[in-house]
């Protein structure tokens, strides 16, 4: 599963004048979102509100190509650039905040665990005291 920001996607801006190329990477968003709501893995997962904001990613991202003095601009290769600088942009958000949930749902999970131990230990142990006591009534002594 990827993401699929596609060139025919992005907005392009071209300033011959200043020998720059903007590209612009609109409606994302929601990405991860998108990208989750794919996933199997994902419907293993109580998705937790109190975390879906910080999964936003910025409503867009944007990169610039500026051609240097002495070398001849291209537009496409401008783009290209430009293109490239707002996908890595948006690779490096989104991967920041897949690493938060993932982190967030290992903490909790974490947290479930230590409670479930805990849970288990005074189980046991109140099973132990109880069978303790009916061999006491019962007169069994232990070997």
């Amino acid at each position: 599963m990827k993401i699929n920001v596609k060139w025919s996607d992005c907005k392009f801006y071209v300033d011959e004048a200043n020998r720059k190329v903007v590209c612009v990477i609109p409606n994302t968003k929601n990405l991860i979102m998108q990208y989750l709501n794919r996933l199997e893995a994902a419907d293993a997962f109580f998705f937790d509100w109190r975390i879906s904001e910080k999964l936003k990613l910025p409503l867009s991202f944007s990169g610039i190509a500026t051609c240097r003095e002495g070398e001849t601009f291209d537009v496409e290769t401008g783009k290209l650039i430009a293109y490239n600088k707002a996908k890595k942009k948006l690779n490096t958000s989104f991967f920041k905040r897949a690493n938060f949930m993932v982190n967030y749902f290992d903490d909790r999970l974490n947290m479930l665990m230590e409670e479930l131990n805990r849970y288990g230990m005074r189980l046991s142990l109140n099973t132990d005291r109880r069978e303790n006591k009916i061999d006491k009534l019962l007169g069994v002594q232990k070997k």
